[in-house]
């Protein structure tokens, strides 16, 4: 994956142990793509195994 920038957040917020239980990635790809990921390890309730997420297209208003 070609990208011209990169955000990682990692964070021990909740669960017990030595290891980091939430992560954020933010990729933003040569054509301006926004890829969001987060992963986070400890949840009171199930949740799908994949969630996508599309923001809405800005809306286009044409002036006469």
């Amino acid at each position: 994956m070609d990208y011209k920038d990169l955000y990682s957040y990692i964070k021990h917020a909740s669960a017990a142990g030595g290891c980091e239980d939430h992560s954020k990635i933010v990729f933003t790809g040569i054509n301006n793509r926004i890829v969001d990921m987060e992963i986070p390890g400890g949840a009171a309730l199930p949740a799908p195994v994949y969630m996508v997420e599309v923001p809405p297209f800005p809306s286009l208003s044409v002036s006469t």
